[in-house]
C-alpha cells in the first residue's frame, strides 16, 4: 500500500518560482539553476525506486515518502520508508552518473563523471544515523521494537559501483534500485518471525502520518534575496515577459500579442510557493488588479486551500 503518494519537493516549486521571478542578469540564477538541476535529478531517482517498488504485493507492505519526523534530539528525513511483517525497511535513493567508489578508509563516496572527480558524504553513515534516529523515535511511541533494515539505491542501472578491496561486504545494502525488491525477499528470508502484526502496522502508520513535520523553506533567506527584488504581474507564457493586463476574462501580453485564461494560475502559485500565503489584497497588488472580486473568483477558481472569510481569507500553496 502506497500511504502517501510523492510529490514534487517544496524546494523544486519554490525555486522554479524564483527563477521565473528574478530579472534574466539576476546574480544568483547560475546558482539556483545548479540547485533546482541536482533536486530534480535527485527526486528522479526516487521516482524511478517507486516504480520498482511498484512490482511488490501491494498487501504485504505499507510504503512512505519523504518522510520528516522529529525525535527527542532533531528533525530526521528518510527517502522511502517500508513496513514490512518483518522488519522496517529504510532506503536512501542516490541517483548519481557515472562511476561511484564507497572509500570504507575515508568514509567518503567519490564519484568520477566526464573527467571530473568529485567527493560526496558517505551515504552507508548517512542512513546508519536515519536507523539511530527512527530507532529512538520508535522507543519514544512506546511501540514494540522491530528490526531496522536499511539499503542504498542507486537510481541508473549504467552507473558503476565499487569499494576497496576486501570490503564488498557494502555490496549487500548497495545496490541497483531495480534490484531492491528483489533484495527485500532476500533479506525477508533471514526472518523466522513476524514481528509486525497488520495492527500494529496500521498503527504506526497512522502516528507517523499525525507526526509528519514538512520542512520550512525561507528561500529568500536561502539566497539572500530582498522581497523587492521579485518581477510582479502575470508572466507571459510565449515570451516569459511580465505584465500581462487582464482584458475581458483574459490574459494579454503586449510585446507578443499572445493571449491566455490560465496565465495567471502561474503567477499565483509563483507568489504562494515564495511567500507561503497570500490575501485578497496582495493579490491586487501582485497582480494590479483593482477589483476585490475579480481577485476573488480567480483565486476560489484554483481551488485552494485556505481559511478564514471575507477579506480575512487567507490562501496557501497548493498541496499537489
Amino acid at each position: 500500500m502506497n500511504n502517501m503518494t510523492r510529490s514534487i519537493p517544496l524546494i523544486i516549486k519554490k525555486e522554479e518560482a524564483l527563477l521565473r521571478r528574478l530579472l534574466v542578469n539576476h546574480r544568483n540564477k547560475k546558482e539556483i539553476r545548479d540547485n533546482l538541476r541536482k533536486a530534480w535529478t535527485g527526486f528522479r531517482g526516487e521516482v524511478n525506486l517507486d516504480y520498482h517498488l511498484s512490482f511488490l504485493p501491494e498487501k504485504e507492505y505499507i510504503i512512505f515518502h519523504d518522510v520528516r519526523l522529529n525525535n527527542s534530539e532533531r528533525h530526521f528525513q528518510i527517502d522511502t520508508l517500508i513496513f514490512t511483517p518483518y522488519f522496517i525497511l529504510i532506503i536512501e535513493s542516490k541517483n548519481y552518473f557515472g562511476t561511484l567508489f564507497f572509500d570504507q578508509i575515508s568514509k567518503q563516496l567519490i564519484r568520477t563523471y566526464q573527467n571530473q572527480e568529485n567527493g560526496f558524504s558517505d551515504p552507508i553513515m548517512q542512513v546508519k544515523r536515519q536507523n539511530r534516529n527512527l530507532e529512538m523515535w520508535i522507543q519514544e511511541q512506546r511501540i514494540k521494537s522491530c528490526p531496522i533494515e536499511y539499503l542504498i539505491a542507486i537510481g541508473s542501472p549504467s552507473t558503476i559501483i565499487k569499494t576497496n578491496p576486501g570490503r564488498e561486504q557494502i555490496f549487500e545494502r548497495v545496490l541497483h534500485a531495480e534490484h531492491v525488491p528483489e533484495k527485500i525477499k532476500e533479506l525477508e528470508a533471514n526472518y523466522k518471525e513476524k514481528c509486525l502484526s497488520p495492527y500494529l502496522i496500521q498503527k504506526m502508520s497512522q502516528i507517523i502520518r499525525q507526526q509528519q513535520h514538512p520542512q520550512s523553506i525561507n528561500i529568500f533567506e536561502k539566497y539572500n534575496i530582498h522581497p523587492s527584488e521579485i518581477l510582479q504581474g502575470v508572466i507571459c507564457p510565449s515570451c516569459q515577459t511580465p505584465p500581462m493586463i487582464r482584458i475581458h476574462s483574459n490574459w494579454y501580453c503586449r510585446k507578443c500579442k499572445t493571449t491566455s485564461k490560465n496565465a495567471y494560475e502561474e503567477a499565483i502559485n509563483d507568489y504562494l510557493f515564495l511567500y507561503n500565503s497570500m490575501t485578497n489584497k496582495q493579490c491586487r497588488e501582485f497582480l494590479n488588479i483593482p477589483s476585490i472580486n475579480v481577485c476573488t473568483f480567480l483565486l476560489q477558481n484554483m481551488n485552494l486551500p485556505s481559511i478564514g472569510q471575507g477579506k480575512s481569507k487567507i490562501y496557501f500553496p497548493p498541496k499537489k
